[in-house]
């Protein structure tokens, strides 16, 4: 979705009769200004991947470790670790709300629908209302599934322009 933020701003600029300089820097713009954040709820499926090693995995599901992740520029960061879930969506809501005022917000979840209306509930004071669908709630794809298992969530916002 954070490409998917790029692309519709450009899109926008060219249904407008933008030129293609205008639809370049509005895509460019878009880029500088989205954060991806997500709370991933098991090691398990990133250990399957070959993502974290089966130690790290293991003393991950013991502690219960619930990694909060940022991806920028196609880079995913460790960000956090918290050690439930609740302090997940907390953490991803801190995240975004440092990120307000915003001009579009998606909200994404594998296979946790409740968890997307939790986060759409808590941050109703920052969510972009002008038009309303600047909101969008979505699975995740399968192949981004396949790696986080099921019950993460994530916030992909774009932030206004300051």
């Amino acid at each position: 979705m954070g490409y998917g933020w790029q692309v519709l701003a450009a899109a926008e600029v060219a249904a407008r009769g933008g030129s293609k300089d205008e639809v370049l820097a509005a895509a460019q713009s878009a880029r500088e200004r989205v954060s991806l954040y997500a709370a991933i709820d098991t090691l398990e499926y990133l250990r399957r991947g070959g993502r974290v090693s089966t130690m790290v995995a293991s003393i991950g599901t013991l502690l219960q470790i619930k990694p909060i992740i940022e991806v920028h520029e196609g880079k995913v960061e460790t960000v956090n670790r918290v050690r439930t879930m609740g302090k997940g969506l907390q953490a991803l809501m801190d995240y975004t709300r440092k990120q307000a005022p915003l001009e579009r917000l998606a909200i994404v979840h594998s296979n946790a629908p409740q968890l997307a209306e939790q986060l759409k509930t808590q941050l109703a004071d920052i969510l972009p209302t002008e038009p309303i669908d600047n909101l969008m709630i979505s699975e995740v794809t399968t192949a981004i599934g396949t790696h986080i298992g099921p019950g993460c969530a994530g916030l992909i916002a774009v932030r206004k322009k300051s």
